[in-house]
């Protein structure tokens, strides 16, 4: 079906509708989240394989705390468009807040490989690897977490298999990379600075072989509280 106007073919008219619901909902969102959502929603009716519609409406359930709709628009969105930066940011949130940790890292590697130095994904992959040392460490009674720290022993060692090890000095790394990019961060880029300064050391001391539990406990300890002022990264593009 083509629109014609003034003798000039345009673009099919179900799309271009869709287009101008997707520009109603970004107009209206500032004072209206859910009016813009409908004309999001109605965007996605006139154009199902609307990657665009599918990330707003995902990034939309994220705001408002229904994760597991937003996981499933954003990975729709995805689907359509491998290439869609600001959804890679986004969905990676979306399971780092439902503690898939190793799903989030996954994808955040995914963006920064199409998008290398991207702030957002830099930043939760950092804090996936970090949020899953502190589980491990927990697990393990080194730290307390949700459990008793056990009595260990000044003795006793801990250790890490060699690739949770080389995904900490990754994250860091890339997170430093993409430290120059993140202008709309600003406020938190201390945060982060530690964050990757930390998982930096943490690798540095594993790599070495077992660590003392005296030893590591103060890093691990510094690193709960760094994490837990930190929140995941999203990007909002209302006009994709």
């Amino acid at each position: 079906e083509i629109v014609v106007q003034g003798g000039l073919r345009s673009l099919p008219s179900l799309f271009v509708r869709s287009y101008i619901q997707r520009q109603i909902g970004a107009f209206k969102y500032r004072n209206c989240w859910g009016c813009a959502a409908e004309h999001w929603r109605r965007a996605l009716e006139l154009h199902p394989q609307s990657a665009s519609s599918r990330y707003l409406l995902g990034t939309y359930h994220l705001r408002e705390g229904r994760l597991e709709a937003a996981k499933a628009e954003l990975q729709a969105s995805l689907r359509l468009d491998p290439d869609f930066k600001a959804v890679y940011a986004n969905l990676g949130a979306v399971l780092l807040e439902l503690s898939e940790l190793h799903s989030a890292a996954e994808v955040s590697c995914r963006g920064l490989e199409r998008h290398p130095r991207t702030p957002q994904c830099a930043q939760n992959l950092a804090l996936a690897r970090a949020r899953f040392i502190l589980a491990e460490m927990a697990a393990a009674g080194v730290f307390p977490g949700d459990r008793e720290v056990f009595d260990l022993g000044s003795g006793c060692r801990v250790a890490l298999a060699g690739d949770v090890v080389e995904g900490l000095a990754e994250a860091a790394a890339k997170l430093r990379a993409a430290r120059g990019r993140a202008r709309p961060l600003v406020a938190r880029s201390d945060g982060f600075a530690s964050l990757a300064d930390l998982l930096s050391t943490l690798a540095m001391e594993l790599r070495e072989g077992p660590v003392e539990v005296g030893r590591l406990q103060p890093m691990i300890q510094t690193l709960d509280e760094v994490v837990g002022g930190l929140d995941a990264s999203t990007i909002v593009n209302l006009r994709p």
